[in-house]
Order: C-alpha cells, then structure tokens, then sequence
C-alpha cells in the first residue's frame, strides 16, 4: 500500500552555541505525547542548530531517543510543585525583574532554573485551555504556560488543540495566558476558528508535530518480533481508550463492551487481531493515561485463539508508529495512533470525542472516518470498519495526496521555533 514520504530534513541555522531548550506538557505515559516530543528531538536541530534539551515532566520515566544534535535531560516536574513552591517562587522573580533586579535567588528549584535558563521554551500539550476538562486541568494549564512567562521565556505553543472557550474560567485562563505567548501554533480549523473569537492574533495554523517523527530499523525488528505469527499476514491494530472509555460510562454506554463484540466479530470471521495500549503506565492502575488494564481485559474477554495478539505492556511512540504502519488497517480512539495512521498510509477508523479527530482527518477529506464515541456499539464499529475496507483504494489515495501539505504544516511549528529564536538573538 502508498505510505507517506519521510519527514522533510530542515536546512540548520548557525549560532554561536548550543541552545538551550525546555519543553512543558510533555505525558510520558501518553505515546502520543511521546510521539511529539521525539519529533522535537529528531527535527529541533536542523530548524535551530545543536541543542540542549530540558524535558520537564510529571512523571520521570520519558523515553526518548538518541540524536546525535541534540542533548536531552528529564527534569521530574511534579503537578504539585507547580503551586509550591514553583508559583510563589515565579512571581517573586516577576517581581524581581520588574525592579531590573537579578533573579537567581527566587529560581531555586531545578525546575524554574532550567526555565530561567531557557533561550526558548516549547509546549507540546496536546489539547489546553479546552472546555468540559475541569477545573484541574485548568489550572494545570495555566500554570504549565504561565510560569516561563512569569520568568519572562518566550513560549511557543506548539500544534495542539484548544477551546472552546465558552466556560466563564476557561474563557478567563486563555485569555490570561494565551495572548502572552509569541505564537499558538493552531492545530486545525475549528481550533483557528475557536483561537479567532477569543480576539488572538499571535496564532499561526500548523500540522501535529507528530507528523515529523520517524521510526528506525530497530524499531521494525521488534515488531516483527512480537508479532511474529502475523508477519506475513494481513492483520488490524485495535488501539481502544480510557478516555472514551470513562466518557462512554458517563453517558450509559458500554464501550469496553463495544470493543469486544468488534475484536471476537474479526477473529470469527477468520481476520487477524493485535490489540495495543497508546498509552500504557506499568503500574497496572486503571486511569486516563493508562490503557493496558483495558486491552489487557479485552483480549482474555475476546480469546479469539492465534487470531489476536494482545501487547500487554508499554511499547514506545516508535515502535507504536512500525507496528501501525504494517497494519493494514487502524481502529482507535487515541487521537495520536490516528496520527500514525494518517503519517504511514493505513487507512483508519476512529471513535472519537472531541474537535481534534476531525479538524486533523479534514486535512485528509476523511472526517466520514470519525465516530462519535456517543454513537458507538459493537454493531456500529464492524459495520463502519466493512465500509473502511470497501473505500481501502480511495482512503490509501487521499492519504497519499494530501502527505505533502500536512507535512509541511507540521514544519510550521519549526519555522515559528526558529522566528522566535532568531528574533530574540537579534
């Protein structure tokens, strides 16, 4: 089948040194999340030459890697000490520096020093400053973006998906953050459109950094390797949520349920299965950011013999973005296996819950492609997932036609990157 071409090389600015570079938002457990940061790693520095990388991340277990441009290190950033003692200390040096007084002594902790210190700093959240995700999150938000602006940092809020910001608070947060960024990279129409009404005028339309990450030889031998009774076989990746999966609840609807009915209807009828987690803690503790628990239920739920192969364990964003592309076909609720779909040419099904399916899929002319987690059932998913098979050809094409534009956008979050390095060395 047509896959796209590989991400484009980025001609390398000089500087007299190596940057320094914090990136904000980062959730390891997440692939997704993962996903981005690796392009960050791999594509940083041909946009602004060699590079030091500060990862800051709620969690210390980021897998990234190597480039030979680019030094990494994780900084643990836990979600508490955003309120103490990082906020009081980032207003103090506000402070500081509003009195032209230096700022070394408020930035104590590793955290705000690596800030500090920072030429640039880059947020990869996927989706901020949205509507329906709670207070919490809101607040994550907000401090997550305003505390290198409290230290006076240019941020770059790379592709994600924001608003709308209809609620009183979010409507209030973005507004106290948003406008004080140097650009927000909108990741879509309907983001755009949400961007424009809020009054911003530092926005500039981009493509998933995604989109730019590549996977390795290495990583195609382990795929190889687990799925190794499927290597020469046509099989589907099924990449199911916690997320939709806690949504579906809420509104009386059994999702796990759903998946089961899909996967045993496949293996019944002779199709090959592999079940993965796009995001997975080891942990074992069921939440938002860990998928394992459910495919690890679906598949001894499903049996299905040596028709599915369930991957009971975190598999990192490169080795999810092979496995994908071997696929012959994806069904997924997580927004950034869809990514992996869209970036390698297998066509895609998606149960979705917000704006940021969509608006990415639109890109393609494949928003036909999106289900409403609301209207999901077992039926429902095998009946859409004939029809994905039966348009196989014309999804191949259209992914394949429209590879070119979507990688370019997605350089747009590295050209905006480079602006902003250049204009404050100059």
């Amino acid at each position: 089948m047509p896959r796209m071409p590989r991400a484009p090389s980025y001609a390398p600015a000089v500087h007299p040194r190596s940057l320094r570079v914090a990136v904000i938002g980062v959730v390891p457990a997440n692939k997704g999340s993962g996903s981005m940061l690796q392009a960050v790693v791999d594509a940083l520095p041909g946009a602004i030459g060699d590079c030091r990388v500060d990862v800051l991340s709620a969690h210390p277990g980021v897998e990234v890697r190597k480039h030979p441009r680019t030094e990494v290190r994780v900084i643990h950033y836990r979600p508490a000490a955003m309120v103490f003692p990082n906020l009081p200390m980032a207003l103090l040096a506000r402070v500081l520096r509003a009195l032209r007084l230096p700022t070394a002594f408020a930035c104590r902790t590793k955290v705000l020093r690596s800030l500090a210190g920072a030429d640039i700093v880059i947020d990869v959240a996927g989706i901020s400053f949205s509507d329906g995700r709670g207070v919490p999150i809101l607040v994550y938000n907000v401090l997550m973006t305003g505390t290198p602006l409290l230290l006076g940092r240019p941020v770059v809020k790379c592709a994600q998906a924001l608003g709308p910001f209809d609620g009183f608070l979010t409507r209030v947060a973005a507004r106290a953050v948003l406008p004080r960024v140097e650009v927000v990279c909108a990741r879509g129409a309907t983001t755009e459109q949400h961007l424009t009404a809020l009054g911003l005028e530092n926005v500039a339309p981009a493509g998933d950094l995604a989109f730019a990450m590549e996977h390795g030889a290495d990583d195609d031998a382990w795929v190889a390797e687990r799925i190794a009774p499927f290597v020469d076989r046509e099989f589907v990746v099924v990449a199911p949520s916690a997320v939709v999966e806690g949504l579906c609840a809420k509104a009386g609807i059994d999702y796990r349920g759903a998946v089961v009915a899909f996967v045993r209807a496949l293996a019944e009828r002779g199709e090959h299965v592999v079940l993965v987690a796009h995001s997975s803690l080891l942990d074992g503790q069921a939440s938002r950011v860990n998928d394992l628990p459910l495919v690890v239920d679906v598949g001894a739920r499903v049996g299905g013999g040596d028709r599915v192969v369930t991957l009971a364990e975190p598999v990192s964003p490169t080795r999810l973005r092979a496995l994908i592309e071997r696929a012959a076909f994806l069904v997924t609720s997580r927004f950034h296996a869809m990514i992996s779909g869209l970036a390698t040419g297998t066509p895609v099904l998606v149960v979705g819950w917000s704006h940021k399916y969509g608006e990415v899929l639109a890109d393609f002319g494949l928003e036909r492609w999106c289900i409403d987690y609301e209207a999901i059932s077992g039926e429902d998913l095998l009946r859409r997932y004939d029809e994905l098979r039966g348009a196989t050809a014309e999804v191949q094409h259209a992914i394949a036609a429209a590879g070119p534009a979507v990688r370019a956008k997605a350089q747009v979050n590295f050209d905006q990157i480079a602006r902003v390095v250049s204009g404050r060395a100059a």
